[in-house]
């Protein structure tokens, strides 16, 4: 395993800060956001019937798209997809 640079490292942790501010801001108190893995965010909608968690999953990623992640100086690109939406 290689080394990562420490501008990637806090780069990083910039987008993970503003993927949380983007989150937070949108889903309020109707849910929880929080971080699962590496790089990867769950939003838990508890109240929240399946095609409303559908529909705040893509407006959640349509607030990513359009924001501007900028580190350094530097835009980022930063993918953003449901990869599962489950009933339980």
């Amino acid at each position: 395993m290689g080394t990562v640079p420490l501008g990637a490292l806090a780069a990083g942790d910039y987008v993970l800060r503003e993927l949380g501010s983007i989150i937070i801001s949108y889903i309020r108190n109707e849910g929880l956001g929080a971080r699962y893995g590496g790089d990867e965010i769950v939003i838990l909608l508890p109240e929240t019937p399946l095609n409303g968690a559908m529909i705040v999953a893509g407006r959640v990623m349509e607030l990513v798209r359009r924001h501007r992640f900028a580190f350094d100086d530097q835009n980022l690109t930063v993918a953003a997809r449901a990869i599962d939406i489950e009933r339980r």
